[in-house]
């Protein structure tokens, strides 16, 4: 599908709408959190950015043994894929309504219709936050791909 953005010259980065996500618990193991955005035709993502918006998302006094591994997923039609679009490893804690940029793939893409998936782990064991994923959100910019 080819809409009036993927003429742009050069597909110019746009800034999609900004993604509130609640708190969540993974209870030690991976979670996931479904991302109500659906690419409106094929897109690069070029950048991606994590927010808490209520209060620091903390790590232990030793980050580096225990913290928060935030992953971006392309989640497909269906939202149960698994490509992995860039991640955050939060081993600093981070204040309410500071910014943290993911680290992207070489080449994240979605097809027209995919869907984002946020997941988050907890790495070696529990963290000053417990297992929690504290509220925030998650702002995307992407790159319409043209069609060849």
């Amino acid at each position: 599908m080819v809409t009036a953005y993927g003429d742009i010259p050069g597909g110019s980065p746009m800034v999609m709408p900004e993604i509130v996500i609640a708190s969540v618990a993974s209870d030690g193991a991976a979670a996931t959190a479904r991302v109500p955005f659906r690419a409106p035709q094929a897109i690069r993502i070029t950048g991606a950015w994590w927010q808490p918006n209520t209060v620091a998302q903390a790590t232990t006094t030793s980050a580096t043994a225990s913290y928060r591994r935030l992953s971006l997923l392309n989640g497909g039609q269906g939202q149960a894929g698994t490509a992995l679009l860039g991640s955050l490893n939060l081993t600093v804690s981070l204040q309410s309504l500071a910014t943290r940029a993911f680290t992207l793939a070489s080449w994240p893409t979605l097809a027209a219709g995919d869907t984002i998936v946020l997941s988050h782990a907890t790495v070696g064991g529990l963290d000053a936050e417990g297992t929690v994923l504290r509220a925030g959100t998650l702002f995307l910019s992407y790159r319409p791909i043209s069609p060849a």
